[in-house]
């Protein structure tokens, strides 16, 4: 208990001078370990949620890093990429990749509606490499390529 840091396990032994025998003194020590078999699955479960959540507000931060990576993120938080994969989608509801391209597509969209930048700095910008890939994920995306869209959306449109 000590080593996995529980201290709150006082109080479910009576003083041995209570007992006559190993026997009775047993069932004692049995729930003592239930006890603690529980407080250590559910500390790691709090540090797992930690982690995820730092990871999480760490991608939100870094997304348009174009070398972002399930790779990366393991490598760099000491945990297996399946560990990171299974545990990522379990805290954000999707996986890693559309996670990331749903950051960027919101970025994008941002950017093409708010100035008048051209298409390859934005993309750039949000960390995708490949403009052509882009603007033909962006269109299956939206129902528009990037350059339409922002004809559409945007503020300075004439007569918005």
């Amino acid at each position: 208990a000590n080593e996995a840091g529980i201290d709150n396990l006082h109080g479910g032994i009576p003083p041995l001078e209570s007992f006559s025998s190993p026997e009775e003194l047993e069932p004692y020590f049995l729930r003592l370990v239930d006890k603690l078999c529980e407080q250590i699955e559910q500390k790691e479960e709090c540090e797992a949620h930690t982690l995820m959540d730092t990871i999480v507000a760490y991608i939100d931060e870094h997304y348009a890093d174009h070398s972002l990576s399930l790779e990366t993120i393991s490598h760099n938080y000491s945990i297996s990429m399946s560990y990171f994969s299974r545990s990522f989608k379990e805290k954000v509801g999707t996986n890693f990749v559309q996670y990331i391209w749903h950051k960027r597509m919101a970025a994008a969209i941002v950017q093409l509606t708010t100035t008048d930048e051209p298409l390859k700095e934005i993309i750039g910008r949000i960390g995708y490499q490949d403009a052509p890939n882009f603007i033909r994920k962006f269109k299956k995306e939206t129902g528009h390529t990037p350059g339409q869209y922002r004809k559409l959306f945007s503020g300075s449109a004439k007569g918005v």
